[in-house]
């Protein structure tokens, strides 16, 4: 009988070994409505690494996870396993478009800034607030972030938000943002901060207790993003 779960290294290389190691056809991305009848939309990592159509009639269990962010909105963040029939040509279709879209090469390398220039100010918490976007997913030592979405509001507090996961278990994803006005001079600079332990999966790292010199509100005009797993 084929399996996916093991007690010990040992145990795994024995089922590699006897190939016994289960696939699920399992994936976790966002999800959104289709416009074809009776497909979902879906992306695995960010929202604008690309949104394939699935035909409903492949997708067995939805676990839904979490909502992630994107852009100015959010869609939810689930984990669904795929039920392939091999001999049907619209299950196999699917199944390399799902495959291809999951193991994209990320646009942002370690050690490369990434960078978000200011959005149009908007008014969260009654307060005058501007965005920045991170749409690119980046791979850092195994961590992984898609979908970032930092918010700062007039009174000097902030709010970030990312969609993240490790190929290791005992990890967590850190950034350092320099702020910079219009004319490319650093402003401020926030020390590095860190997600929750990572795993597989995709999580939602939120941190809501973000705070920056308030002086500075209308001179931000970029956010300078460096990544450390």
């Amino acid at each position: 009988m084929a399996e996916n779960r093991f007690d010990s290294g040992e145990a795994l290389v024995a089922a590699l070994a006897e190939g016994k190691l289960r696939s699920d056809h399992q994936y976790t991305g966002m999800v959104k409505a289709s416009d074809k009848d009776k497909y979902v939309a879906f992306a695995p990592g960010s929202c604008d690494s690309g949104w394939i159509d699935v035909p409903a009639e492949v997708i067995g269990k939805v676990e839904v996870i979490d909502q992630a962010p994107c852009r100015e909105h959010s869609h939810p963040l689930v984990r669904m396993q795929f039920k392939f029939d091999e001999s049907n040509p619209l299950h196999v279709m699917a199944g390399q478009l799902i495959t291809s879209a999951n193991s994209r090469p990320s646009a942002i390398q370690p050690g490369h800034l990434a960078t978000a220039s200011r959005s149009v100010t908007s008014g969260q918490h009654d307060l005058p607030s501007v965005d920045f976007y991170w749409e690119v997913t980046s791979n850092v030592g195994g961590c992984s972030l898609g979908g970032a979405h930092l918010t700062l509001r007039s009174d000097g507090s902030a709010s970030w938000r990312g969609v993240v996961n490790s190929i290791y278990h005992n990890d967590s994803y850190c950034v350092t943002l320099p702020f910079l006005n219009s004319g490319g001079r650093e402003l401020f600079a926030w020390p590095r901060f860190c997600s929750q332990t990572l795993w597989q999966s995709l999580q939602v790292w939120t941190n809501d207790n973000l705070t920056f010199p308030q002086q500075f509100f209308e001179s931000i005009a970029i956010a300078n993003r460096r990544d450390h797993c």
